[in-house]
């Protein structure tokens, strides 16, 4: 659902670029929850979780700095849609 409001804002790089990004860092943090530091599925997973839900929003954050589209297209866009 927070997904479809930042999408609305971003250009297609940058969605593209969120996406990519996102599948990248939830492997690195999968790679180091249950490979480096050993947990099992059920041991690791408020850790796995709450590294997830950082990530996200950490990244959502970036995304929207710095492949925002412009303020006038973004009206243009919502103009088109109605």
């Amino acid at each position: 659902m927070l997904e479809a409001l930042l999408l609305k804002y971003l250009t297609k790089k940058g969605i593209i670029i969120y996406f990519v990004g996102q599948v990248i860092f939830i492997a690195t943090l999968a790679h180091y929850v249950f490979g480096i530091l050993g947990y099992s599925l059920n041991k690791g997973q408020d850790i796995f979780f709450i590294g997830l839900l950082i990530i996200v929003l950490i990244w959502m954050g970036i995304c929207l700095l710095f492949w925002r589209k412009p303020k006038d297209q973004n009206d243009i866009d919502s103009k088109n849609n109605v």
